[in-house]
């Protein structure tokens, strides 16, 4: 017994004990973020698309953030009728407002209040004829915008999960053709397609050893098992 006592009472054999015992590890904070997305294709207006997100994988860390894009395109050809008797300057502009929801009720309540969080408008301009049409004007616009509320804050928790879980975000267009010119006397046409497409990006810290304490927690372990290794063998 005493032979055992003294093995253990080596300095490097004390430290490493010391460090386990009091779980003295000093821990840094390393920030990261991690994203998921989707985008749908193009489909006739109006639109109703849906896709999937992750939720944040616990695992990973503490989540500290959460933040959005919510993205979509128009795509639109446009046919426009001058019913004046003079030449005239004709506009028109095709207009596609984005409403979206989710499955996932803590977040639904949020963005679900009614209103598009995303507007999307294409414009053509073309100086036409007296009693003629001129079609094939196309107006493309893609657009996204960054959607990370202060009420956010006090859900984060809600989308920390196990690996493997998800939630749907939906999407419908409302659309529109709004023209002008030729004192009123014109008449616009269009076929327009549109897309939908949301990511989430979840920012975390994740603690980890620093690595000058783990370096000197590995140093007093193979320091104390040499002094164990020398001291059996003077003693066989």
């Amino acid at each position: 017994m005493k032979r055992l006592i003294s093995r253990l009472s080596t300095p490097a054999s004390m430290l490493l004990s010391t460090l386990l015992a009091s779980g003295v590890f000093a821990s840094s904070a390393q920030a990261g973020a991690i994203s998921y997305s989707f985008s749908n294709p193009y489909q006739k207006t109006e639109v109703r698309q849906s896709g999937t997100l992750s939720f944040f994988d616990s695992a990973l860390g503490h989540l500290t953030g959460v933040s959005f894009t919510f993205g979509g395109g128009l795509d639109t050809m446009i046919a426009l009728t001058n019913n004046s008797d003079h030449t005239e300057e004709l506009t028109a502009t095709s207009v596609s407002r984005l409403f979206f929801s989710s499955n996932f009720a803590p977040l639904d309540a949020l963005i679900n209040t009614g209103a598009p969080l995303l507007t999307l408008s294409t414009s053509v301009s073309k100086e036409v004829e007296a009693n003629k049409t001129v079609s094939g004007n196309r107006a493309l616009e893609t657009r996204s915008v960054n959607w990370s509320p202060a009420a956010l804050s006090g859900i984060y928790e809600v989308f920390s999960r196990g690996p493997g879980e998800y939630f749907n975000i939906s999407c419908r267009s409302r659309s529109g053709l709004y023209a002008e010119g030729a004192g009123g006397n014109v008449t616009a046409t269009q076929s327009s397609s549109g897309f939908c497409a949301a990511s989430i990006t979840y920012y975390y810290d994740n603690k980890v050893p620093e690595p000058a304490t783990l370096a000197l927690i590995l140093t007093a372990g193979a320091g104390a098992g040499a002094g164990l290794a020398r001291r059996h063998r003077r003693q066989g």
